[in-house]
């Protein structure tokens, strides 16, 4: 199972970025009440230091298995001062599920003074084994983080990828 990736921010122009907003946090999977959790990636920032941080999860007894933490997005947000073009952030490594739970792209432009969204951070991916499972499991599906607003003379950000569960029954 795999969260929710980041979203990526978006991108603007003038005094505080021209509002550009940044990159919401992915939704965490679950499967059963508490037995196993993969958390989503945080979004992006507008600042060149503050990618999303990748997720985690959990897997608790009587569940054994291993969590794969996300990785963080990048930090290729900038000021810019001179007529370039810059793309954004690239988005948070797949995990080992495809583009489920990747983070979502910072938001690029080719207006001059702006400032470039950093990228989301990947969810973490969990794989367990439970060799006494209950008749039944309640679960949810993390969503991906939603992609930061466009500020003025700016881009909106990527959406992160949504989380996934995958049930196999050995009998």
């Amino acid at each position: 199972m795999v969260g929710g990736g980041g979203g990526g921010a978006g991108s603007g122009g003038g005094s505080g970025a021209g509002n550009a907003g940044g990159g919401g946090t992915g939704g965490t999977t679950t499967f059963g009440s508490s037995l196993l959790t993969a958390t989503g990636g945080a979004g992006g920032a507008i600042s060149s230091n503050s990618p999303g941080a990748g997720g985690g999860g959990t897997v608790s007894s009587p569940a054994t298995g291993f969590v794969l933490p996300g990785t963080w997005g990048t930090t290729n947000g900038q000021y810019n001062t001179a007529a370039q073009v810059y793309t954004g952030g690239v988005a948070g490594p797949p995990t080992p599920l495809g583009s489920y739970g990747a983070g979502g792209n910072g938001a690029g432009t080719s207006a001059t003074a702006v400032c470039i969204g950093t990228s989301g951070g990947a969810a973490g991916c969990v794989e367990a084994l439970i060799t006494s499972p209950s008749s039944t499991y309640s679960y949810t599906i993390g969503a991906g983080g939603t992609g930061g607003t466009a500020g003025t003379s700016g881009v909106a950000g990527s959406a992160g990828g949504g989380g996934l569960l995958i049930v196999e029954v050995y009998t």
